[in-house]
């Protein structure tokens, strides 16, 4: 079983034409075979703009072989 939180993580973002990309890092803490662990992974979103709304167009997580510090 695979359960999560996420924190929270500051990002850049960028805009064009009604999308905006961020990517940064977050990190999981996750129970793994009944033991807590964290696991940092990279990520990025883009989003559009429809109507009022930002819907997801697109993201992407990868866990990290190298542990970062968050701010």
């Amino acid at each position: 079983m695979l359960a999560c939180a996420i924190r929270a993580a500051s990002w850049p973002s960028s805009s064009v034409a009604g999308v905006i990309g961020d990517s940064g890092v977050y990190t999981f803490d996750v129970v793994k075979d009944g033991k807590p662990a964290k696991v940092q992974a990279r990520y990025t979103f883009v989003y559009k703009k429809l109507g009022k709304e930002w819907l997801i167009l697109k993201h992407h997580s990868s866990a990290m072989p190298e542990q970062v510090a968050l701010h």
